[in-house]
C-alpha cells in the first residue's frame, strides 16, 4: 500500500511513500533498489532504528515518534550504515538529500493520507486548470467575434454618415463583458441542445452585417428600438450580475427588478434590439439570421427552464411569475 505523507501545514514529505508494516516488508526495505526517485520513499512501521547493508544508494532517514512528530532526520545515510533514535516509532526513507530539500527538521508532525487522495488532487488541480484554459480561450474567441462584428458596423457608419447598429453593439458589448466576469456555475446543464442553442442564440446576430436602407425610411426610429432594447438589456443585466451566464446553470435565482415581471426579461431585450437592427439592415441574410436566432433563443429558454426547475427556489419562483416572456401570453 503506498501512502502521501505531509508535514501538519499541508507540505508533501513523500508523494508515493510504501508502507511498510509487516515484518517481512520492513526487512526487504529497499533491498534490490538501484535508486531512490524523489517524491518516493519507504515507511517503516513499527521501526526505531535502520540500516543501509547491501544497499546501492544513500538515504535520509527520518525517525517519528507515536504522535507521528519527527524525533531525528539522518541525512545522507550512505550505504553499509546505521542510525537510531529513541523513542521513534516508525522511520520515512527519502531519497539522499530530500529532507532538506522539503524543510524537515525535529519538531514537525507528520501525517498520513492513501496516495490516491493526492492522485485525485492532482487531477482536480489539472481539470481546473484546463477549465481555466478553456475560458480564456473562449473569451479571446468572444471578443475577436465581437470586435471583427463592431468594426464592420463602424465602417459602414463612417462610409455613409449614419450611425448603425448603435443599440445593438452597446446589447454585444454588455454580454461580452459579463461573460468575462460570470460566477462558476453550481449546475450546469450537459445536454447537447443547451449548448448548440446556446452557441447559435447567443452568437448568432455577431454575423449580422450592415446594409443601410431603414424600412419605410425611418432609421432614426429603427435606432431608438434598439437603444431602448440596450436600456433594458442593462437593467436586466444589473439584476443578474454575476449570475449572468450562457449555457443553460444555476449561478444563484435572481427574481429582483424586471425578474418580477416575467422569467427571461433579457431574452425580450435581446428580441427588440434584434428587430430594431434588421429593420435598420432589412438584407436576406439578416433577415434569416434573426428568424435562426430567435428559433435558438426561444429553444434556450426551455433548456434553462429544464435545468432550474431542479432548483425548488426557482420552483417557487415560477409559481409566482408565471410567464417566460410576455405577461398573459407565454
Amino acid at each position: 500500500m503506498d501512502v502521501t505523507v505531509r508535514v501538519e501545514n499541508g507540505r508533501i514529505v513523500c508523494e508515493r511513500c510504501v508502507l511498510a508494516d509487516t515484518a517481512l516488508a520492513r526487512m526487504r526495505g529497499l533491498l534490490g533498489r538501484r535508486e531512490l526517485p524523489s517524491g518516493e520513499g519507504i515507511l517503516l512501521r513499527p521501526a526505531s532504528s535502520v540500516h543501509t547493508a547491501f544497499m546501492r544508494f544513500a538515504i535520509d532517514a527520518v525517525f517519528v515518534d507515536r504522535e507521528n512528530r519527527i524525533l531525528k532526520v539522518v541525512p545522507n545515510l550512505a550505504p553499509w550504515r546505521t542510525a537510531a533514535a529513541r523513542r521513534a516509532q516508525a522511520v520515512i526513507e527519502l531519497p539522499a538529500g530530500e529532507s532538506e530539500r522539503r524543510g524537515l527538521s525535529a519538531g514537525q508532525r507528520v501525517l498520513e493520507e492513501p496516495a490516491a487522495a493526492l492522485a485525485t488532487e492532482a487531477r482536480a488541480a489539472s481539470m481546473q486548470r484546463t477549465r481555466r484554459r478553456n475560458r480564456i480561450a473562449l473569451n479571446v474567441v468572444l471578443a475577436t467575434v465581437y470586435l471583427i462584428f463592431a468594426v464592420a458596423n463602424l465602417a459602414s457608419w463612417r462610409s455613409t454618415g449614419r450611425p448603425v447598429g448603435l443599440g445593438i453593439m452597446a446589447l454585444e458589448l454588455m454580454v461580452a463583458t459579463l461573460f468575462f466576469l460570470r460566477r462558476d456555475p453550481w449546475v450546469t446543464s450537459r445536454a447537447p441542445l443547451a449548448w448548440v442553442s446556446t452557441s447559435i442564440g447567443t452568437f448568432g446576430m455577431l454575423a449580422a452585417r450592415p446594409g443601410h436602407a431603414p424600412l419605410f425610411g425611418l432609421g432614426p426610429v429603427y435606432v431608438a428600438l434598439q437603444l431602448a432594447g440596450a436600456a433594458a438589456a442593462a437593467y436586466s443585466l444589473g439584476a443578474l450580475g454575476r449570475s449572468f451566464g450562457l449555457v443553460a446553470a444555476n449561478r444563484g435565482i435572481r427574481t429582483a427588478g424586471p425578474y418580477r415581471l416575467v422569467r427571461h426579461p433579457l431574452y425580450v431585450s435581446y428580441f427588440v434590439t434584434y428587430v430594431g437592427y434588421v429593420l435598420e439592415n432589412p438584407t436576406p441574410w439578416n433577415a434569416a439570421l434573426l428568424l435562426t436566432v430567435i428559433t435558438f433563443q426561444v429553444v434556450r429558454i426551455g433548456t434553462e427552464e429544464t435545468c432550474l426547475r431542479t432548483d425548488p427556489e426557482y420552483a417557487r419562483y415560477c409559481d409566482r411569475v408565471r410567464y417566460r416572456l410576455i405577461p398573459h401570453l407565454w
